[in-house]
């Protein structure tokens, strides 16, 4: 009697956990998983004004709730501007993985082609552009 009660206690155990994992694939509502890229506002940007090519940006940005992870981030370069793109990976896979809205920072690496006067600009988490002037020396290495 001892024995059936304990191998329907570890098969009861078993079921529980194969139905806990299962949960985390489908959203409560039985929708599958899934997961798109967004482009999301940068906070902040710090920088010294004058740097040499190859010297890194620290950028800080905000996510929405939900499971998150950043993607990549990048200074595309146009003209005597650089653009920063954070762009983040939202994606949902069940209840457990759910959590609400976070920071995160990176360092970008600043590649230009030449010397000289340059600006980041990127939008803040109010929609306001921001624009940091930055002047880029001549490396020595």
């Amino acid at each position: 009697m001892r024995r059936s009660v304990k191998v329907l206690s570890v098969g009861f155990a078993l079921a529980l956990a194969a139905l806990a994992a299962s949960s985390c694939d489908h959203a409560p509502s039985g929708e599958k998983q899934y997961s798109y890229l967004k482009e999301l506002l940068v906070d902040t940007a710090l920088v010294r004004g004058r740097v040499v090519s190859g010297d890194s940006v620290l950028v800080v940005c905000r996510y929405p709730g939900g499971c998150n992870r950043l993607d990549s981030a990048a200074l595309e370069a146009a003209t005597d501007t650089l653009h920063i793109r954070m762009i983040y990976e939202f994606y949902y896979r069940g209840e457990p993985c759910a959590h609400g809205p976070g920071v995160d920072s990176v360092y970008v690496r600043l590649r230009v082609p030449a010397p000289g006067e340059y600006f980041i600009a990127y939008r803040n988490a109010d929609s306001s552009l921001v624009v940091i002037p930055l002047t880029i020396l001549p490396s020595h290495s």
